[in-house]
Order: structure tokens, then sequence, then C-alpha cells
């Protein structure tokens, strides 16, 4: 006899195959490869800036980038943690611009091939396109990861950053969190929905829906994330605890990533009923 009812067999199913890729463990590798992706992005962004301007002009802007969305101990920490970073690349900014972007590709790539390896488990699917077509499909979802990531990170981190500039341009808060809304979130369904349909020799099932619920689920987490850093409180403790609530969501992320197309999948199961 069966230890549930027949009608929601898919969810044993589908937990069953998920647990091939053992997600918890790979959800921690893409945290560890997403989190050390944004430290040479950092420096990245530094070099590019400490070209266009001085230092001073940076630090001044970075400052008055977090003071509306994080603790003060926790802008004095990013604030200090980047005039150390400009001082690293004073002198060598082409330089370290160029191999912090390669860094920060090689990491990400490491983590869009750590979802890929744990949909091929998943699915059961052998890899078998030519290796310079995986990794140049890899190289441009890395890119296209990427973007989303600074976007998310940005709004995890700075809060109502992006708001103010669009009222800085003349444009109503209402209508700037609607116009960067829709357009990060296609943005991100773009680039998950090739991941789902491209990212392994045969597309997951119903990939446009995982797209879209995934892309829901971590606009979600992200909004929290903003909410739970300016309610840290000061001292050390909120520097730590920013960098813990990035890992948390990196993490989250991995996991929603890859566990998602399966629960598309249950649910779809259930709603038909057994035998359809």
């Amino acid at each position: 006899m069966s230890p549930i009812p027949q009608r929601f067999e898919p969810i044993v199913v589908e937990a069953r195959r998920v647990s091939l890729a053992d997600p918890f463990l790979i959800s921690g590798a893409i945290a560890y490869n997403v989190f050390f992706a944004l430290i040479p992005l950092v420096f990245a962004v530094v070099a590019a800036l400490s070209m266009a301007t001085s230092g001073d002009d940076v630090i001044a802007w970075i400052e008055g980038l977090i003071a509306g969305g994080a603790p003060a101990d926790v802008g004095t920490f990013v604030a200090e943690s980047i005039n150390e970073a400009l001082e690293a690349v004073s002198g060598m900014g082409t330089l370290v611009l160029v191999l912090s972007v390669l860094v920060a590709l090689w990491s990400g790539s490491r983590a869009i091939y750590a979802v890929q390896k744990a949909l091929r488990l998943i699915e059961g699917i052998e890899e078998r396109r030519a290796y310079w077509k995986t990794r140049g499909l890899g190289i441009l979802l890395t890119f296209g990861a990427g973007v989303a990531l600074v976007v998310a990170y940005v709004v995890l981190l700075f809060g109502g950053w992006v708001v103010d500039v669009f009222a800085e341009m003349g444009i109503s808060s209402s209508s700037a969190k609607t116009i960067s809304g829709a357009v990060t979130a296609t943005w991100a369904v773009g680039v998950l929905f090739s991941i789902y349909r491209w990212g392994i020799s045969e597309s997951v099932r119903r990939p446009l829906v995982s797209a879209i619920v995934v892309t829901t689920l971590l606009s979600v987490t992200t909004w929290l994330g903003a909410i739970i850093l300016p309610s840290l409180g000061g001292g050390t403790i909120a520097a730590l605890g920013s960098v813990g609530v990035i890992l948390i969501w990196a993490y989250v992320v991995g996991f929603v990533v890859i566990v998602t197309p399966s629960a598309v999948v249950a649910v779809e199961g259930i709603v038909r009923g057994p035998g359809v």
C-alpha cells in the first residue's frame, strides 16, 4: 500500500530525482562561487571608477550610495574596503580591471557549471555537445547571469538607490519601481529560460514556467534581504551579518534554481491527477 495518496506520488518521484543531484551540497558550491565572483567584480568596478575619476570622489559616491540602505557601520566597513581596494589598484587600473573581470568570469562560470551539472544529474542526461559549444554557452550564460546578479546585489545591499536615481531623472518613485522591476525581472526570466532550455543537452520540462517561478521566488528573497540588512543595527556584527545575509541569499538562489523545475513538474502532475 502506498504511504501517500496516489495523487501526490509526483512529489515523491521528483524528490527522488532531485536527491540524485545532492542539491544542498551543490547549492553551497554555487553560493561559494557567486560570493567569490563578487569580490573581483568589486575590484573591477573600483578599477574602472578610479580610471574615470579621483579616489576621493569614488569614496564619496560609495558612502552616499550606502547611506540610505545599510547601517552606518556597514557603510563604514564597505567604504574602508573600497578605499583599500583603491590604494591596491592605484597605478594598475587597466591590469586590475582585466584580471578582476577574468577572475569574476571564472568563478561565475563555475557557479553556472554547478547548475548545469545538477540539472544533468536530475534529468539523467549526459552532455553530448562539443566542448567548445558547452564552454561558449557557459560563458554567455555567465555574462547574462552576472548582469542579473549585480542588479540583485545592488538591490540587496543598497536598497532604494535605483529609485533615487530615477527620481533625479524626474521619474516618480512608483514608476521607477515598476520600470526597474519589470526590466530586471524580464532579464532574469530570459537568463533562467536559457539555462533551462539550452544549458544541458536536452531542455528541462516547462523551462519558461520554471524561469518565471524562480524569478518570482528570487525577487521575494532579494526583497527580504534588503529589509533585513538595514535592521542589523550597529557594530562589527552588522558588517559580518551583511556578509552572512549575502551568503544565505546566494545559497537560496542556487537551491531554488536547481529544485524549481522538478517542483513545477510535481505540481503539474498533482493538478492533472494520476494516469493523465
